[in-house]
This record gives structure tokens, sequence and C-alpha cells, in this order.
């Protein structure tokens, strides 16, 4: 069985096993990369001719056959570890998404040595592409390949698949067809491919093929505790949380029914309201508990509320009057009955009857390794998992935490049977597949950067934590003990602060010209202007900062888009950077270092502690870089108290999407404010944090294949955020593993944004970048992920996502931010990438990269003009 002996952990040393396979395929797959290259090449110079060279030693030998050398080495090298174990075999599993485009890519040369090559493998070295396997199960070719051992993997290990499967099912069997309808862009004409599908799993015949081809998928990872389980967690979101989502969701489709289909837009939106309904205003089909029904009081209470008034205005279950006044009706009569939700400690009964009463023991009816096992068991597993020694939900906590972040997620603590307690934060209302494969890139990151010797010796290291998503609209997270967001620590340091409410008064008084200089810390909005929704009056880092940006750089125009485009070509450095200097001057340089100092008892324990915060922060930035993750305000920022390094969390933005999507564009590629730099003195924080930085990029670079490998799942099975963000694809798009050329393409898309800052984008390409062709968004992402890893500029990178933004677009703001993107003398402040030529070259090596991107990052001319919300002055 693939799950039996052998194989038991990816580590070991010196040679023999499946070093000479690993050795042949590495060879194989770099000629093959190179008669890829070389046959793009020739295709778009116009020349005719094949574009092979043959093999050395097998000349007769084609692409697809070298292709299928690949996988079948490979897999050879991961099964000889059964009885060797003496060649470290991380570069061969990491391998795996390699393996899997090219089978995509050469179905029929390497279907054949896929299934032969897994059947003598242990299944466990597949658990953490799970995600991959599942997302080519409606193709032909490449489904029929990897089901065998999908298969295996249910029979050994089916409580790490049953969550994958279940949000792979929505899809590929039609529930949720629209996630996957990208592939087969209408508007892309060319003719299918032989790994091409049967047809859209939105077609009968799409959806009965995938049916037929994982109907034993389906009875392995049948489960009614699993499925009762999942109810249960959605259970514990607020349900009046569930139906404003919907009354969105049925707005939108609504809307769109004025652009055509009117028809197919009304039943969309009476499906969503039908989920609803189901979902929250009926208590028949729950999770039973003592053959009593498992929902909290809170839905019992709502539903004797709401159900009557909602089904009168919507014609009853079915949503018979659905229409667009009846959900404009809907939705005025929900925002004045639905109350705010308050955070803090709750019953657990008070929302899942099912939890609070749950009694591990009494639920098992058959093996204890059937019952329901605590969750994140098989986060990116390095050796065997062994179930039989994981541990199994035994009771749960009798309170939750509810949080006071937008979703309300709670914090639910269950008791396994091993006499531990694990913490959990349950999440609903959003996709944390996005979530779980960033924090699977940074595992993977983690491994690249244990294996390069540079890295290992410096201590460079990304901490992590397990995503378990269960559907697409509910999970949990695991619960990062001894963590306070760096937010809380600032704002705690400014509240001890004696001699902060004299500045921050004299700064409202003389700078800003408010009229609060009385109040301290207890300004009003009045001060910062109106309109002024940002202001946050208990948030003491935002008055006179925020005042003086209002003020001064935006004009006093408010924090609008429009007050924000129009500020990009009216204000210069020499007005901007003064008024950043001030703003982040009313702020005492030194609250964040307090903070650590007050954590460490002994000055040696505030060096480690501040050690630790440096490498972390260090490596991290390359990361998020690499990855494009946005939105860095402080409370996606964690600290551990314990050892000072930082954890990252919420990676809704992600792939350049801060830039390439939002209504005011972030120009930050990583997050290096004052407070972060300030915490590093007397030290030289820059240059401490470039040759962190230096290395943790060099490391990452070595391993790109393996990387931009992984990243394919975003191509292959995007949520539904990258979905909604996708324009068409080019007419010469021939597929997803087309190499990108070194200039890129700057895309024009449409897209998007589903959090507050979000609106709806509209489709097109207007002029401003170099290059405006359109490019299917997805593809587009990747590629500048891989052109970070060959060494592109930042700049140029940035200025793609600029480019791709359909406000930036909009407003023709373009050639303005590439001014303050390429550099501005301004005030004391002269850009490096200004006055050294080499940084503004197209390729840069490492070491200019890492300048480059802390130049970008600490630049005044370019904090100052960022969303109020990121708070770049702190």
């Amino acid at each position: 069985g693939g799950g039996g002996g052998g194989g038991e952990a990816l580590s070991g040393g010196g040679p023999g096993g499946g070093a000479p396979h690993l050795k042949l395929a590495a060879l194989c797959d770099r000629l093959l990369s190179d008669w890829e290259q070389r046959a793009k090449a020739k295709q778009q110079a116009g020349a005719a001719g094949a574009a092979e060279r043959a093999l050395p030693f097998r000349p007769e030998l084609g692409s697809g056959e070298v292709a299928a050398l690949v996988v079948a080495n490979n897999l050879a090298a991961l099964a000889s570890s059964s009885g060797s174990g003496g060649v470290d075999l991380e570069s061969a599993v990491s391998s795996a998404p390699r393996l899997l485009r090219l089978l995509r890519k050469y179905p029929q040369e390497c279907a054949a040595a896929l299934v032969q090559g897994t059947a003598r493998v242990p299944t466990w070295v597949f658990l953490r592409w799970t995600n991959q396997l599942l997302a080519v199960l409606d193709r032909d070719a490449e489904g029929d390949a990897v089901i065998p051992l999908l298969e295996r993997m249910a029979k050994d290990y089916p409580q790490a698949l049953r969550f994958p499967w279940r949000i792979a099912a929505e899809s590929l069997l039609g529930t949720d067809s629209q996630s996957r309808d990208h592939r087969d862009d209408p508007k892309d004409k060319k003719p299918k491919g032989k790994g091409s599908r049967r047809g859209s799993p939105t077609s009968a015949t799409g959806v009965s093929a995938v049916r037929r081809r994982t109907a034993r998928l389906t009875a392995l990872l049948q489960d009614s505790s699993a499925e009762a389980l999942v109810e249960s967690l959605q259970g514990l979101q607020h349900p009046e949380l569930w139906l404003k989502d919907a009354v969105r969701g049925m707005s939108k489709a609504l809307a769109n029914a004025s652009l055509g289909g009117a028809a197919e837009q009304l039943e969309a939106a009476r499906d969503l309201y039908r989920q609803v309904h189901a979902k929250v205003l009926q208590l028949e089909n729950k999770p039973l508990v003592g053959g009593r029904n498992g929902v909290g009081s809170y839905l019992v209470d709502f539903v004797g509320k709401w159900r009557r008034p909602v089904e009168q205005l919507m014609g009853g279950p079915e949503g018979s009057k659905v229409s667009k006044k009846s959900v404009r009706d809907l939705g005025e009569l929900v925002a004045k009955g639905c109350g705010e939700i308050k955070a803090g400690r709750q019953p657990l009964g008070l929302f899942s009857g099912y939890l609070s009463e749950f009694d591990g023991a009494r639920a098992q009816t058959g093996r204890r390794e059937d019952a329901l096992e605590v969750p994140g068991q098989y986060w990116w597993p390095r050796s065997r998992p062994r179930p039989s020694h994981h541990p199994r939900l035994s009771s749960c906590d009798q309170e939750v935490l509810t949080m006071g972040s937008l979703r309300k997620p709670k914090r639910l603590t269950v008791l396994g049977d091993d006499e531990k307690e694990y913490k959990f934060l349950v999440k609903g209302g959003e996709d944390l597949r996005n979530d779980e494969r960033i924090e699977q890139l940074l595992t993977l990151m983690n491994g690249l950067l244990s294996g390069d010797p540079s890295a290992r010796a410096a201590g460079l290291r990304l901490r992590t934590y397990s995503v378990v998503p269960m559907t697409t609209e509910v999970g949990v997270l695991e619960w990062v003990n001894n963590t306070t967001p760096i937010k809380a620590l600032v704002t705690n340091s400014l509240r001890s602060d004696q001699t902060f409410a004299a500045r921050n008064a004299a700064a409202l008084n003389g700078g800003g010209g408010g009229r609060g200089g009385g109040r301290g810390l207890g300004a009003s909005s009045a001060d910062v202007g109106r309109p002024q929704k940002a202001l946050n009056t208990s948030d003491p880092s935002q008055y006179a900062p925020l005042n003086i940006m209002i003020k001064e750089v935006l004009q006093g125009k408010g924090t609008s888009k429009e007050a924000f485009h129009a500020m990009y070509g009216s204000q210069n450095a020499d007005r901007v950077v003064p008024a950043f200097e001030r703003m982040s001057g009313v702020l005492p340089w030194d609250g964040l270092r307090r903070e650590l100092l007050l954590l460490a008892p002994r000055a040696e324990l505030f060096l480690a502690l501040r050690g630790e915060f440096a490498r972390s922060l260090a490596v991290f930035s390359v990361a998020g870089y690499v990855l494009g993750i946005g939105d860095r305000h402080l409370d996606n920022y964690l600290v551990d108290t314990q050892s000072g390094e930082i954890v990252p969390i919420d990676f809704g933005m992600a792939f350049g999407m801060g830039t390439a999507l939002l209504p005011v564009p972030e120009m930050l590629p990583l997050r290096l404010t004052p407070q972060f730099t300030n915490l590093l003195k007397p030290l030289d924080s820059l240059g401490l944090l470039k040759h962190h930085a230096r290395v943790s990029l060099e490391a990452l670079k070595r391993n790109a294949d393996t990387l931009v490998a992984t990243m394919d799942v975003f191509l292959q099975d995007p949520i539904v955020d990258w979905v909604e963000s996708c324009a068409s694809k080019r007419p010469d798009d021939e597929d997803e593993d087309d190499e990108d050329d070194e200039d890129g393409a700057a895309g024009g898309m449409g897209g998007a944004e589903s959090g507050k800052r979000g609106a709806q984008a509209r489709r097109g390409s207007k002029g401003g970048g170099a290059n405006a062709k359109a490019v299917w968004e997805p593809t587009r992402r990747i590629r500048n992920a891989r052109r970070k890893l060959r060494g592109s500029n930042p700049m140029d990178l940035l200025l793609d996502d600029l480019n791709a933004n359909v406000f930036v677009q909009k407003f023709g703001t373009y050639k303005a931010l590439e001014g303050i993107l390429r550099g501005q003398k301004g005030g004391n402040s002269s850009p490096a990438r200004l006055r050294q030529p080499r940084l503004q070259e197209p390729k840069l090596s490492t070491a200019d990269q890492v300048e480059c991107l802390i130049d970008i990052a600490t630049d005044p001319n370019i904090l100052a003009r960022q969303w109020v919300g990121l708070q770049t002055w702190v």
C-alpha cells in the first residue's frame, strides 16, 4: 500500500538510491527547457524548421519523449527512497508540480510514465500537492493519469483529502462551475489539444465525464461526521452577515442583467437567495445532537425573526419574487434591522448546539482511525504521517471568542483525545484557499532556505501556520499563540507616552490648522477635515499625521480615490516629502522599540528579540515581494512576544493585486516604515536588512523553477477572486506553460476586489504603459513572479501592475505614477535609484534588486502617497 512501509522521511545524505535518477531527470529537464525556449524564439522570429537538438545519448527522441524521461526518472528517484533512504529527496518531491505541467503539455507521452511511476511511490509524498492533483481532474488525459494515485491517497489518508475534494467537487461537479469556467475562454477559438477536457464542467457532458472519473474517489471520501462538522463551523458565523452577503451578490447579478443575459442573471440571483435561505432561514437538515437539531439558539432566534418577512419580500423559499426592487427593499430591511455585532467571549451553544455537546467517544461508531482528527495534521508533511497517532476531536470548550474584524471570525478551542487543547480561528464568508496556498509557498520557501548553507547559517526562516479550507466559504486557521499585532504594540506605546499628547496637539494647531489643540488623544474627526470616514478616534497614531496628510498632501480633498489620483500629478516631491517628515515626526521615533524593551527583562534578551525581528522582517520582505503580497497594514503583522519573530497574516492581496486592482494602488513592494527601521538603531538597520534580504533572495532565485511550478495551482484552479479579475486570454497565449519573454507584457485587465477598498472594475486596456496587450490575468501574475526570480527591475514590475489597474487607466495617472516610482528629488530626499544609473537597468543583480526594493520602500515621496489605512508614517 502507498501509506505502508518505506519512504519514511525526506532526509538523509550520501550517494546512491535515487541520485542517478535525479541527475538524469535534471539533465533532461534542462534540455527540454532549452528546446522550448528555442522553439518560442523561432516562432517569434517567424523562422521555419525544427527547434530541437538531439539528445547526445538518444538522438532519436523528441521533446515529448524527453518530457516522459523527466517524469519517469523523478518518480523513480522517489520510489528508490523506500529501500536506501540515502539520498535527499526533497528536490524530487518538490518537482511534482513540474511533472504535472509536463503532463499537461505532453499528455500522450507522459500519462503512462506518470501512472506507472506513481504506482511505485508511497502516497504520502504527494499529500502536499493534493490541490495540484485535484485541479486536473476535469481534463481527459491528465485526469485519467492522476485518478489512480488520488484513489490510493484516499485509501491511505482519507482525512487528508476529504476537505480538498469537497471544495474541488463544488466546481468539478457543477455546484460552483463559474470558478472554473475560465479555462476555456469563449474568445479563445483555437482547437483543443490532446489534453483538453471533453467539455466545460458547466455542460452535462463535462460534469458526467468528471462524475464517472471520480465516482470511486467520492465513495472513498464520504463521511457524515465531516459534513456535520463543516455545517456546524458554518453555523459559528453570524447569520446576518450571510444574509448581507447574499443581498450584495443578488444586487450584483441583477445589475449585470442590464448588460445581457437577463434570464440567466435573474436565475443566478434566485439561486443565491435559495442558498442563503437554506443556510440561515430554515432549521431543517441541520446536524443532529442527541436526536435534536444541533443549531445554536442564535440561529433559532434569527429564523424566528427574519424568515417570514424575508419570504414575503422574496416570494417564499424559492424566491419567486426576486427582482431589483425586492432585493433593494431586503437590503434596506437588513440594514435597519440588524444591529452591531459585538466582539468578546460568548457561549458556544449560542451558535452551535452540535459542537457544544460534541462528545468524540460517543460520536465514534467504529474504528478510532475513522473518528474526526484535529484539523491540520497533514500540513506539508516531511515524513510519513501516522494517522493512528493523530489526535481525535474529543470535545469543545464552551466559550468562543468573537474577534472584532469585519467578518467577526471566532476562536474555537477543541480538546483532543491526547488531553491537549488546540485553538483555531474559524472564518466564514471567504475562500481560505488563497491563504492556504500562500502559506504553502512560504513553507516551501522555508525548505529552500534551510537547504541553502548561507541562509541556514544566518538562521533565516519564515513563521508559518496551517490553514484548512473546508468549503469555499468556511475554514479554520491555526491560532498562533503568544502573538500581538504590531498595531496594538504601537498604540499601547503612544498611549503611555506622556509627551505625545502635547506634540499631537501642537501639530494639529500648527501644521494642519485643526481645532483640537487641547484635546490631545481625544481629537475628533473635525480635526482632519470632512468628509473623513477613515479616522478612527480610538487610534492615536492617526490624529495629527492624518490631518497633515489630508491638508498638505491631498490638498484638503478628503481620502477618496479621486483625491489620490488628482494628487499624483499635482503634488511634487518638494511639497510631499516635507509633509511626510512632519507626519512621521509627530510620533515618537522609538514607539515600537520601547514596547519590545518592555517584553525583555534584560538587555541581552532585548538584543535577541531585536535580532529575530530583523531576520524575520528581512526574509518575509523578500518572500512577500516575490509573491506580491500587499495590504501590509500594521494589523497584518503579528509579533511573537517570546521570540520577537514577525508572523505575517492575511494574504488576500497577493501576486500584485494591491497594485493592479485597488482604486488607490499600492506602490510599496514591502513595508519598511519608520517604526520598523528605527527599532534596529543604533545599528545600521538598512545594512543589516540588506544582508539578510540578499541571502534570502539568492536562495530563492536558485530554486526559481520549483517555486514557479508550485504557483501553477493558481492557474489551474484559481479562486473566485482571481477569476473575477480576469480579462480575456491573449490570442497568441497558447497555453499556461508558455514562458514569458524578459520584457513581459503589461496586461489590460478588469476585475473586482471584494474588500472594503474594492470597487467593480471595468475591462479595457487604455494606454499608459509600454505594452498594452491583453494577457489572461492569472498568467500575467505568475509571469511577474517568475520575472522577479530572474532579476527583473522591481520598478518595471510595479509599473506593469499599475498599467493593468483600471483606475489608473480611468484617471490617466500612469505617467505621473511612473515619474514618482522612477524617483524624484524633494526636500532632503534624493532616491538612490535616481542617483545610481545601474538601478535603472532592466536586469539587476541580487544585491541591486534588494537595494532598489529598499530604496522604493523607504522613499518618503512614495510613502506619503499611500492609502491612509496603511499608515505608512508609523
